[in-house]
């Protein structure tokens, strides 16, 4: 009796590069703001107050005869002091938003909410750029992002 042998069919070829392709794309597309959390680690913290917080909405570039999309993210201003000097801020995270525009601009909202005028919060301050800052050293929506293509990669490379 012979076994028979399992040999991948030319859909299963196709499936794996598309998984492959757009992994590789979502990893690419979340890399950076992950690697903005590792350099970040030095920075160092201080004190800062919050000016304002809102909701600012935009329209990204149309690309390819498409509209492009209308997308809502947090807009936190902030003021901190650091060598004598006093700076102003309005980046809350790292990495880009989501597309919050496709029924969720609540959570747009939800982050704005987060900060209160006047409201003290803790500044991260690049050392070697006083000017780069940012509330939170994470990135959700780039972690999220990065980690889906490195299972549609795995994915991707098992299907193949």
């Amino acid at each position: 009796m012979t076994v028979p042998t399992l040999r991948p069919t030319v859909a299963d070829n196709v499936t794996g590069i598309i998984l492959l392709f757009l992994g590789g794309f979502l990893l690419l597309r979340g890399l950076p703001g992950v690697v903005q959390v590792l350099r970040a680690r030095d920075w160092e913290r201080v004190s800062g107050t919050v000016l304002g917080s809102g909701v600012a909405g935009y329209q990204t570039q149309a690309t390819g005869g498409h509209m492009g999309a209308n997308v809502q993210r947090a807009a936190i201003a902030y003021r901190y002091e650091i060598g004598g000097q006093t700076h102003t801020g309005n980046r809350a995270t790292f990495g880009t938003p989501l597309g919050f525009g496709m029924g969720l601009g609540g959570i747009a909202s939800a982050q704005a909410k987060r900060y209160a005028p006047g409201e003290e919060v803790d500044v991260w301050v690049d050392p070697a750029d006083p000017s780069r800052t940012v509330l939170r050293r994470s990135a959700p929506s780039s972690t999220v992002i990065a980690a889906l293509g490195v299972a549609l990669l795995i994915a991707g490379v098992l299907s193949l």
